[in-house]
């Protein structure tokens, strides 16, 4: 796994704070293309870079054609949230975008990765998103295993759409320093009737 966090140095080395280290990781993943490691490059989701991922999309494919459609590079990209639960990142909207505002570019490079090939991860993670906020079409790939109430205890939250919600049970909702700094209102309720009939 590989941070690398915009397609260009200009985004990536100010959201790092390390200039030239966009250059050097590059690089080092062209070394790591050449070797059978299996690699994931982790995008995550900020302000300075939320416009950017179907841009990235396309940087990866044109400069590592290897991770499209390869038997092994199961998941290429692997997106995330910047996180909101951790004193090292300040918990500002600056620096923290809603899941609302990062969407058409998520959705976007989704789209672009579908149509080369190139495999995008990291919706069932706990840097992920919401159930409610995965696109539908992605949302029967994310693990169904129930989730114990003793995962993340404390550390998220759910808003009242979430006790109505089918999918509860396998969500973890939202950070609590993320509900603190935007809310939960862009939490809904799924409805049993929308589910794919062969959800348990």
């Amino acid at each position: 796994m590989v941070s690398l966090h915009g397609s260009t140095a200009a985004i990536s080395d100010a959201i790092t704070g390390a200039p030239g280290t966009f250059a050097a990781t590059l690089r080092g993943i062209d070394e790591l293309i050449r070797t059978p490691v299996h690699l994931r490059l982790n995008f995550v989701f900020c302000q300075a870079n939320r416009s950017d991922f179907p841009r990235f999309v396309d940087f990866v494919a044109q400069r590592w054609p290897s991770l499209v459609g390869s038997p092994w590079a199961d998941v290429g990209i692997v997106f995330s949230f910047v996180a909101s639960h951790t004193d090292v990142v300040p918990r500002s909207a600056t620096l923290i975008p809603t899941y609302t505002t990062v969407m058409p570019s998520l959705l976007a490079g989704l789209a672009r990765a579908r149509a080369i090939g190139l495999r995008v991860g990291g919706f069932d993670s706990m840097c992920g998103l919401p159930l409610c906020l995965v696109p539908e079409n992605e949302r029967a790939a994310v693990a169904s295993k129930a989730i114990a109430p003793s995962v993340g205890a404390g550390e998220f939250v759910k808003a009242e759409a979430c006790t109505h919600c089918a999918e509860t049970y396998r969500c973890f909702g939202v950070r609590r320093g993320y509900a603190e700094l935007h809310g939960t209102t862009e939490l809904r309720a799924i409805s049993r009737d929308s589910l794919a009939p062969a959800h348990p």
